[in-house]
């Protein structure tokens, strides 16, 4: 089936398996402006009865339906409960156990932990500095082993620093390995590991290092 990516100023029509756009959580990736959006599942399905069907009449004027087989070109299906992103949050502070969270596909957002505001990202702290919403990720499937990292802030009281630079509003920058994230008096190591074992040498190695200084807080 055809879909048409929503964004405003693209429009890009792209072929895809409408059986795959009924799996829940699924994603599709536009390849001309670089960004991931949810289907109308409902619009898939109707799309899979009425438009994934080759409907052929034989000469007794009975109806055989066989099914097309339809392949993605310009698209690529990412199923957020599946792929991994090999990414991960440490948290190295005095005010919170040294911890790992890793980063799942789609939005993430990150902050201190609190039932009564949950976020995807909760951490356990005595930081009241840290917001409770405190700056989101979002991790973009580029295909095969790729991905794009995006970090902004949710508005946070006390903003969000990236490398020791204030983050503006609305602003959005990429993510690098080894990035250092400050939100509140707590800072956050950005990483991308290859394996178990190559995170538990990250953890180990921070675990020796010397808490950095903040930078100053509103």
């Amino acid at each position: 089936m055809k879909l048409k990516c929503p964004k405003p100023n693209c429009g890009c029509e792209m072929n895809v398996d409408a059986k795959l756009l009924t799996t829940p959580n699924i994603k599709v990736f536009c390849i001309k402006c670089k960004t991931s959006f949810a289907p109308n599942t409902d619009v898939a399905k109707a799309d899979n009865r009425n438009n994934n069907l080759n409907v052929q009449q034989n000469d007794n004027n009975s109806t055989q339906l066989n099914p097309v087989n339809v392949t993605s070109t310009s698209t690529q299906i990412q199923d957020t409960y599946k792929l991994q992103t090999n990414a991960s949050l440490i948290v190295h502070s005095p005010h919170a156990p040294l911890s790992n969270y890793e980063i799942g596909a789609g939005k993430s957002i990150i902050g201190r932990k609190d039932i009564n505001k949950p976020c995807q990202i909760m951490i356990p702290t005595n930081d009241l500095h840290m917001s409770r919403n405190h700056f989101i990720i979002t991790a973009n499937w580029l295909g095969g082993q790729d991905w794009e990292f995006l970090l902004a802030d949710c508005n946070a009281l006390n903003y969000t620093f990236i490398n020791k630079e204030k983050l503006q509003p609305n602003q959005v920058v990429v993510l690098k390995n080894d990035d250092l994230i400050q939100a509140g008096d707590t800072h956050i190591y950005f990483k991308i590991t290859k394996s178990t074992d190559h995170l538990k040498t990250e953890l180990l190695n921070l675990s020796a290092k010397q808490y950095l200084k903040t930078e100053l807080l509103k």
